[in-house]
């Protein structure tokens, strides 16, 4: 490959990293080499030769404090920055092996840093000091026990004197890159520098820039786009490359374009979504300032690309200086170290129309973009020099004439060396051979095909759907949920099969955007209609789910196979369901979530509803009750406040707060109203309704004071019990609660089955400090008074002592 008009007489070494960080610290030393910026107020800078300096000191430091080998591999914790850099250069110049990895929280668990922490064997983490403070101390991490904590900021972890240069060859492996772990737990793809250094010339070969080169990324450094694209491809040409946090973007998308703006970027990009965001989250007034001229390279990969992405964007951007041309679609994976194909500059980006109802069948029409079935697909690059890709029937191993759709498999010099300690994986992956015995290629995983010199990307082999015989792409099902619902949030929609009573089933879970008084019934019905009208499949289940608790990547990828895991375990964060088997099932109401959290169920009912009519009183005296219950949550309430999605309250809480009223206005909701009231507005339209007449007077006392409304029994029985105990009133019958119904549920299907449960006791009575069970009597420990000393003088004041 030559590249001699980026490099002129300044050639760097294609040995490995750390011959060219040192080439360029010799030739360039007072160029810069990173930049790290949030773009508005912080700046910092490396040159070349301060980053040389910097990255064997610690290396010694590693060597000689540490005792760290060659071939140990070093986890690289650390939050976005500068120091990330220099850390992972000095593992090679140490001769360790570096493993990127998401830096855990204090106090949340991250099992996939400990299933890595395993898999990689690691011994040493290095991190910044704030994060080794965090992490350990007194309660230190679970997720890195076993693993010495280096801070590598401190001045102290410095040692440029015992500083020894290990043997390194191109076969060195460089980098332990771990796989998203969609299916399973993560998988370290072994990459040597002769890997490293071929993708950086294939993604130089692939963008065809121009001489002057100005990178910047956002992406982290843990994902083989950041790693590769943001930290290790520009110092192999010598180039300078600004850096920002992931975050820096996602709270201000503009930040982005601003930092292009004020570095002249000329190559930049993301995954699709990143685009998406700046179009939906970058409002008219943030675009004065900004100019995209320099923007000549706009690469997009790591999902899919959607034509209608790149047109909202040019659109919108245009006017800064942005050019359509601009647009870099692109294919690659941690397995091919990052880039697989791209380009070329003259046509792109590359958009064709074929035939949706070929596509489904594995064949390959195009048609004119004005056909009925038409679907438009982005072009993801040419293959580029010294690679070879081939379509293959993935169960057969043939390969496939040009109007097939198969898997993709690759031969490229940056293919990996295999999965870290995996040898039946890496067999099955890294060395795959056609019918014919030609190999070995990487099997991607990824359904494709190519056509007119570019590759197409379609699906992935695992997450085709397969459903009554008919044939679909998560991809494709995904993208119309989208289209159809503003209520959706783009990118965040999982749609697969799921086995359910024998046969498959169309299973769609969609994130919800942040939005008061979602219409969450109208939604489903739009997103299954629009389902069945442009797939000829209609959905068996449909779930609406809070705001960023949809299972993703860390690549920003959903991940399919989590969701369907959270359906079967009941794990989804609801906010509205349909689902065709409990529609159809005698025991309907046995729902796991309370039915006001069914949406669908609700049928026409309206978000906003009049309360022109209703005593303020009584909305008030609402107030009043819900505040009791919701506590804190219920800062500030008014006739639109969700009582489910706003305050978050569970159906136990719910219908406390439906006692409550019931005991002040006297009479009784039916029960079917119980399970449609969601908002305090349809709270005091259902009392004007179903309960008796002289609300207001009721309510007025209420507030006045002149009824209590909690009761207490302080007749304790009980001379060991201090605290009192409420009296349940026979109309509450916990039969109306939705976790009573789903026990019962439960129970019922044990029944059948003649295995006794070993998870539910019935007890004799009503459970307090003690309970009975078959006639014994046994001390409660689901009380926080098992002991029945809660409230007792003497305990209150040896809490105040200790306090």
């Amino acid at each position: 490959m030559d590249l001699h008009k980026y490099f002129g007489s300044q050639s760097p070494p294609r040995d490995n990293f750390v011959s060219v960080l040192r080439y360029w610290a010799e030739h360039r030393p007072n160029e810069t080499a990173y930049i790290f910026t949030d773009v508005e107020s912080v700046e910092q800078r490396l040159t070349y030769s301060q980053l040389w300096d910097e990255v064997r000191s610690l290396a010694g430091y590693l060597q000689g404090r540490c005792r760290v080998r060659s071939g140990d591999r070093v986890l690289l914790v650390y939050p976005p920055g500068l120091d990330f850099v220099i850390g992972f250069y000095a593992c090679h110049a140490a001769g360790a092996i570096a493993v990127p990895a998401y830096p855990p929280r204090r106090n949340r668990k991250a099992s996939r840093i400990r299933s890595i922490v395993v898999d990689a064997d690691a011994r040493w983490a290095l991190t910044t000091r704030a994060l080794v403070e965090q992490l350990t101390g007194d309660r230190p991490h679970d997720d890195l026990i076993g693993v010495q904590l280096v801070g590598t900021d401190d001045p102290a972890t410095r040692d440029s004197d015992a500083w020894r240069l290990p043997k390194i060859t191109p076969n060195t492996l460089a980098v332990l890159q771990y796989t998203s772990g969609s299916t399973g737990s993560p998988k370290g793809v072994m990459l040597n520098h002769a890997n490293l250094i071929a993708n950086s010339e294939l993604i130089l070969h692939g963008f065809e820039p121009q001489v002057e080169i100005v990178g910047m990324s956002w992406l982290p450094t843990y994902h083989d786009m950041g790693l590769v694209g943001g930290l290790l491809m520009p110092l192999y040409i010598g180039r300078q490359n600004v850096l920002t946090s992931p975050m820096t973007f996602l709270q201000r998308p503009v930040r982005w374009l601003q930092g292009i703006t004020k570095y002249g970027v000329t190559i930049s990009g993301g995954p699709n979504f990143a685009f998406q965001l700046c179009v939906d989250k970058i409002r008219d007034h943030e675009l004065e300032g900004l100019d995209l001229s320099t923007w000549e390279i706009a690469f997009n990969g790591a999902e899919p690309i959607r034509a209608a992405t790149l047109n909202a964007f040019t659109e919108k951007f245009e006017q800064c200086g942005f050019r359509r041309s601009a647009f870099l679609p692109c294919y690659g994976m941690a397995e091919t170290t990052l880039i697989v194909t791209g380009g070329p500059a003259e046509t792109r980006p590359v958009l064709t129309t074929f035939d949706r109802s070929a596509l489904d069948q594995k064949i390959v029409r195009p048609v004119q973009a004005d056909h009925e079935n038409a679907r438009t697909l982005v072009g993801c690059g040419t293959v580029l020099p010294d690679e070879k890709v081939i379509i293959v029937e993935p169960s057969t191993r043939e390969i496939l004439p040009s109007d097939s759709i198969g898997e993709i498999w690759v031969q490229s010099p940056s293919v990996g060396q295999g999965y870290y300690q995996r040898k039946d994986a890496t067999l099955r992956t890294f060395h795959a051979t056609t019918i014919d015995g030609d190999g070995p290629y990487l099997r991607t995983g990824d359904l494709g095909f190519l056509y007119d010199g570019q590759i197409y990307i379609s699906g992935r082999v695992k997450d085709m759907i397969i459903v009554r015989g008919v044939n679909r792409y998560p991809q494709d099902i995904e993208e119309t949920v989208e289209r159809c619902s503003d209520a959706v949030q783009a990118g965040s929609v999982a749609a697969f099969a799921m086995d359910y009573e024998g046969r498959e089933q169309l299973v769609i879970v969609a994130e919800t955007v942040r939005r008061r008084n979602l219409d969450g019934d109208g939604n489903l019905q739009r997103i299954r209609r629009a389902v069945t009208a442009e797939h000829d499949l209609p959905p068996d289940a449909v779930y609406l789910v809070r705001n960023s608790s949809v299972p993703k990547t860390s690549s920003g990828k959903i991940q399919r196979h989590a969701c369907l895991h959270a359906v079967r375990d009941g794990d989804l964060k609801l906010i509205a369901k349909w689902v065709r088997w409990e529609e159809n099932n005698e025991a309907r109401m046995n729902f796991d979530a309370a039915p006001m959290m069914q949406a669908a169920a609700a049928g026409g009912r309206s978000a906003d509803v009049d309360v022109s009519n209703v005593s303020p009183v009584v909305i008030e005296a609402i107030k009043h009750h819900v505040r009791r219950v919701a506590g804190e949550r219920a800062v500030a309430l008014d006739a639109a406040t969700n009582i489910v999605l706003d305050l978050g309250l569970d159906s136990l809480e719910r219908l406390e707060i439906a006692r409550k009223l019931e005991k002040t206005f006297g009479g009784r909701f039916p029960e079917q109203v119980l399970d449609d009231i969601e908002t305090i507005g349809q709270t005091a339209l259902a009392i004007e309704r179903y309960l008796p007449p002289g609300g207001e007077a009721r309510a007025a006392a209420l507030l006045r004071g002149d009824v209590v409304d909690v009761e207490v029994n302080t007749d304790a029985t009980d001379q060991g019990s201090v605290a009192p105990s409420v009296d349940v009133e026979p109309e509450d019958s916990f039969e109306q609660f939705a976790e009573y119904r789903r026990l019962k549920s439960t129970m019922r299907q044990m029944l059948m089955t003649g295995v006794p449960n070993p998870y539910f006791t019935v007890h004799d009575g009503i459970v307090r400090d003690h309970t009975v069970v078959d006639g014994n009597e046994l001390i409660s420990f689901a009380s926080y008074n098992y002991l029945g000393l809660s409230g007792h003088p003497a305990v209150m004041n040896c809490a105040a002592d200790a306090i």
